[in-house]
């Protein structure tokens, strides 16, 4: 789901858009934010590896639809 940037769990749901579209603004209070909700560094971890690839995935099929001449989904 986060690859795909679907339905996550609502504390992860605002962290997974910000690394989507601004990982650039992700900061050390985000990450220690999802602690409280039992995730641990690991796992948050995952999630922005997951969220990065599905962003970049998201992009490159984009931009290949675009040399295409194909109108993105």
């Amino acid at each position: 789901a986060v690859l795909e940037r679907g339905k996550v769990p609502a504390p992860l749901a605002s962290y997974v858009d910000k690394v989507f579209l601004h990982a650039y603004k992700v900061t050390d209070a985000d990450v220690a934010g999802l602690a409280p909700a039992g995730y641990s560094e690991d796992a948050v971890f995952e999630l922005t590896v997951a969220a990065a690839l599905g962003a970049a995935l998201n992009r490159l099929e984009r931009g290949m639809a675009a040399l295409r001449g194909q109108e993105p989904d």
